[in-house]
């Protein structure tokens, strides 16, 4: 049975590392070409057409342009050029191609997604090269093959602020042929003499129509022509280059890696043409690849679009022999946001590791901190706290300074507040999870303090007597003062999950912590360490059991505290455990393991964390935002660890939750805040996390 057309909904095309994404595929939108900014910007228009005869048609994709009206097949961008009709349009959408087909045009774009090596590993120079290289490629293919005469192709820009566009064959000596815009991206393909040809002006309508050659330096529309002759079928291939000279970051200043292999966009567009058959190749493999390991259509296009919004939020960067890689956090750029860290281990433990080595290195070394803490039933005293880090690295393009993040302030109950605990928590999950996946013996013997820090501030965060601790982290950092608390990464959700301590959510992802402790220390061979944390997961196992209200069902939204909410999100730290192979250990705990179920069943009666409305999975009851990465997290958790058949019971779940990442946030490219009842988005667009759909296509590691 063929595969359905993918919806049409603005999806990125953005190369590893360059913080740069081409973000088209809606109808009645042109492009954003995006350059370091994490936002949507249209700044053009988008041709890609076939004209015979003097007539044209191109793909919709153009800014401005209004929904047709009811009844009407086409919409005119002149008198001469129709824009095709959305509904004879086919779209495609994988991982690294996306298609745009019609009868007799083609759009294939590619974005490959290569296994980027360790750059502090001294790899070969022609791999991390052809990784970090920030470009993508495009071919149009042209039908002719029904047709007595000739034809032409014609893939261009049309600058929506009038900016003008320059010519490339001025540049490189007529190696290449197209248009760049300053030294920011390039549009280019190989000449060939009356066969490709670039076009350039201020109204190139009609020397598309006519196939003729004409370049005007002044201008601020252009691209590139292909004539096809009758009775035949052609394809013309173009690369699509990113390039910032200069500084990629402040504080620590750095320089985009790529820089070091490519001096100009030329360059860029020179070797990805080179690299065409590569590219495809690879993407091509890569799809198939994905396609064997997950069988569902729409759950590997939820995958398709979910990375590459997690690519055009990374940045490589480079400063001497030092490499720093960074995740922006969306929209809001937080810069490696810990709680995201821990939330793509699935993606970047399986294509590059040695990512979250770098990012845990940074952390340990720069934003890292011990501090004290305060037990709210004894007031006016202290007590050591232990190791914990911050909850970025800085925002945009700037770092912040040493032993300080942007996003948390003191004195502030709520959003902005400290989340001391809960990156504690996120630390471990990176830490302990790039060791246990890696088996980097030699870098976990290095960071072995690391490891006996983070067990010691588990341990006082539950309680300054070691005979009282229950396994439940209490203590709250002074880093708050006298007038804050601290939060959750669901802040922006309901009380039930703002509140750090005693949170259900927590005290989970607690256990699954110390569990992960335990195997990072008998990888070690530190036997006493081992035994101290699994204590701790049995105190925390123990004291989740007795929390179990059986007339409810359901365990309370905070153990410590009065709560009316049902929490499906306090399920979701199983995941990334469950990945790393420790569904072995869970099962050392058949009673908790029963109540998870219990409630788990509980929550996704209708009303609870089902959407009356909707169906769609809501992360607390009482809070209508609701996050697909988080809900993908724990769907995985419901299906695979404990074997509930959510297709057939509760279709519903994942049919909202495709829905969610290509219907509501269409105009976003991708949004990890939408309301469960209404069914759109609401904010965090550009957003990476909900790469955490790459579970459904590999759902462990061996």
């Amino acid at each position: 049975m063929a595969n359905k057309s993918t919806p049409f909904f603005l999806t990125h095309h953005s190369p590893a590392g360059a913080f740069s994404s081409f973000v088209f595929g809606l109808p009645g939108k042109g492009v954003a070409i995006n350059n370091a900014v994490p936002k949507i910007q249209y700044n053009a228009d988008f041709a890609v057409a076939l004209s015979r005869g003097g007539k044209v048609k191109t793909f919709p994709f153009y800014t401005g342009e209004q929904e047709k009206k009811e009844g009407s097949r086409h919409a005119e961008v002149n008198d001469t050029w129709r824009l095709i009709d959305p509904r004879d349009i086919r779209r495609t959408l994988t991982p690294c191609i996306d298609e745009f087909s019609t009868q007799d045009i083609t759009l294939k774009v590619y974005t490959p997604h290569p296994g980027i090596p360790d750059p502090e590993n001294n790899p070969p120079q022609s791999l991390l090269k052809y990784a970090v290289c920030p470009v993508i490629l495009m071919e149009i293919t042209i039908d002719n093959s029904k047709s007595g005469n000739p034809a032409y192709g014609f893939i261009g820009l049309k600058q929506t602020f009038k900016e003008r566009l320059r010519r490339l064959d001025w540049s490189t000596g007529g190696k290449l042929c197209g248009v760049a815009y300053t030294d920011s991206w390039a549009l280019a393909a190989k000449p060939v003499k009356n066969k490709v040809w670039p076009v350039m002006g201020n109204d190139i309508a009609q020397v598309v129509e006519n196939g003729s050659q004409s370049v005007h330096a002044s201008g601020y529309e252009g691209g590139i022509m292909m004539k096809v002759l009758p009775r035949r079928k052609e394809t013309l291939v173009c690369s699509f280059g990113f390039y910032r000279y200069g500084e990629a970051t402040q504080v620590i200043k750095t320089e985009y890696l790529y820089t070091k292999y490519f001096k100009s966009v030329e360059e860029v567009c020179a070797f990805g043409l080179d690299s065409a058959s590569r590219i495809k190749k690879e993407s091509i493999n890569f799809d198939r690849q994905t396609a064997a390991l997950c069988p569902d259509q729409k759950n590997r296009e939820m995958f398709a679009q979910s990375v590459r919004a997690y690519y055009a939020n990374t940045q490589l960067a480079y400063s001497g022999n030092k490499y720093y890689y960074n995740i922006g956090e969306g929209g809001f750029f937080w810069r490696n946001t810990m709680d995201l860290a821990a939330d793509h281990l699935p993606w970047e433990l399986c294509r590059n590791p040695w990512v979250t080595r770098n990012i845990m290195d940074l952390y340990i070394d720069r934003y890292s901190y011990v501090d004290r803490v305060r037990f709210l039933d004894e007031p006016g005293k202290t007590y050591p706290g232990g190791l914990s880090f911050t909850h970025d690295m800085g925002n945009f393009t700037t770092y912040s300074p040493k032993g300080v993040g942007g996003y948390e302030r003191a004195n502030v109950r709520g959003c902005y507040g400290f989340m001391t605990t809960e990156e504690l928590l996120n630390g471990i999950y990176c830490f302990a999870g790039y060791a246990l996946s890696s088996k980097d013996i030699k870098w976990a013997k290095k960071r072995k303090k690391i490891a006996g820090a983070l067990l010691e501030s588990m341990e006082n965060r539950d309680h300054h007597d070691p005979s009282k601790r229950d396994g439940i982290l209490k203590a709250e950092s002074l880093k708050c003062g006298d007038k804050g608390s601290e939060i959750t990464t669901y802040d922006c959700l309901d009380a039930s999950l703002l509140q750090a301590q005693g949170n259900l959510y927590i005290v989970v992802k607690t256990w699954c912590s110390a569990l992960m402790l335990e195997k990072h220390f008998e990888m070690l061979g530190d036997k006493t360490r081992a035994r101290r944390a699994r204590e701790f997961a049995c105190k925390t196992a123990a004291s989740l059991v007795k929390s179990y209200n059986p007339q409810t069902k359901c365990l309370p939204a905070n153990i410590l505290g009065e709560s009316k909410s049902k929490l499906i999100a306090a399920i979701e730290p199983l995941a990334v455990p469950y990945f790393l192979g420790l569904g072995g250990r869970f099962k050392d705990f058949p009673e908790l393991m029963g109540v998870f179920k219990k409630h788990i069943e509980t929550c996704l009666l209708p009303g609870n964390c089902s959407d009356a409305v909707s169906g769609g999975l809501r992360l607390s009851s009482l809070s209508t935002n609701t996050w697909p990465s988080k809900a993908n997290l724990c769907l995985f958790v419901i299906k695979e660890v404990f074997g509930i058949n959510i297709e057939k019971k509760h279709p519903a779940l994942m049919e909202n939750l495709i829905h969610w990442v290509q219907v509501a946030a269409a105009a976003q490219t991708i949004s990890d805040q939408v309301l469960s009842d209404k069914r759109t988005a609401l904010q965090a667009i550009y957003y990476p996390r909900i790469v955490t759909s790459f579970l459904w296509i590999k759902n462990r590691l061996k």
